[in-house]
């Protein structure tokens, strides 16, 4: 794995993205994210995709 930052929750619990993370899933302003978990508990966050149910 390789770190790409770190984010603080603001009051209204909102996180800024990372210039890296940013890059790294081609996001800009409006753009949607979603975040799902895998199968060990961890949580994923992704640019907005159809995922299968």
């Amino acid at each position: 794995m390789k770190f790409l930052g770190s984010s603080k929750i603001t009051r209204q619990n909102q996180i800024s993205l990372p210039f890296e993370v940013r890059n790294k899933l081609e996001v800009a302003l409006g753009d949607q994210v979603i975040f799902v978990e895998d199968k060990d508990g961890r949580i994923i966050l992704t640019k907005d995709i159809a995922l299968p149910d």
